[in-house]
């Protein structure tokens, strides 16, 4: 007769630190209300600096430098570069936090409800969003019309 215990298993749905880092990042650019000036300022969403970043360098290479074009592709650049590296340090000190606080069943859920609740405030009109033909403040998805 075998007396030995069964090794425990790990839940099936769990998810890496490493997963953890790259959900929380995605869910960080979709909703991170981060301070933004081309032309005018405002508190947006990384995905729209980057979004607006990339106008304006598809404006720089189909126009040329001169003018203003060089100096908005610039800054959109940079801010979008800030942006993403800003959102991935966030997103990794997150990740870390939950895997050292949370007790090994819970990690999953509690990295998914950050994730959750990240987007669920992204639908409220949370942003000033610059240069949006349509409102002064607005949700995520009010701030590509």
């Amino acid at each position: 007769m075998d007396t030995t215990r069964p090794a425990r298993r790990q839940c099936a749905a769990s998810v890496s630190r490493s997963a953890s880092k790259w959900l929380l990042w995605a869910a960080l650019l979709l909703s991170l209300p981060l301070p933004f000036y081309m032309g005018a300022q405002g508190l947006v969403p990384p995905v729209r600096a980057l979004f607006l970043a990339g106008i304006a360098t598809g404006m720089l290479l189909t126009e040329g430098a001169h003018g203003t074009s060089g100096i908005f592709a610039g800054l959109g650049l940079a801010q979008g570069l800030a942006a993403l590296l800003l959102s991935l340090g966030l997103a990794a000190l997150l990740a870390r936090l939950a895997w050292r606080l949370a007790p090994a069943r819970a990690r999953t859920p509690v990295v998914l409800a950050l994730a959750c609740a990240m987007l669920g405030a992204a639908l409220l009109p949370i942003y000033d969003t610059p240069l949006s033909s349509s409102r002064a403040r607005s949700s995520l998805l009010q701030a590509f019309r």
